[in-house]
């Protein structure tokens, strides 16, 4: 139970990285999202954003937010307080 409350946390720091990474492109700052660390992490936290994004109204209804992120680790931190 402990090893899976840890594979969670990450996933919720991935997401965060993931989010700030987001905001940096968003921003103009020169970060590319073709670089093989982002792309990793796209990778890893894309597969958990899309089925909650098929529920969720398009990011521009929502002037420009994606809430798919948030809600991810909203599940995440309730399963991982589940597991304690």
């Amino acid at each position: 139970m402990e090893i899976l409350a840890f594979i969670l946390q990450i996933m919720i720091i991935l997401i965060t990285i993931d989010v700030v990474v987001s905001i940096a492109i968003a921003c103009g700052m020169r970060v590319s999202p073709y670089r093989p660390p982002v792309s990793v992490l796209r990778s890893i936290t894309e597969p958990l954003y899309q089925p909650i994004r098929r529920l969720l109204p398009s990011a521009r209804q929502t002037g420009g937010l994606d809430f798919a992120p948030m809600l991810v680790v909203i599940i995440l931190q309730v399963l991982r307080g589940l597991l304690h």
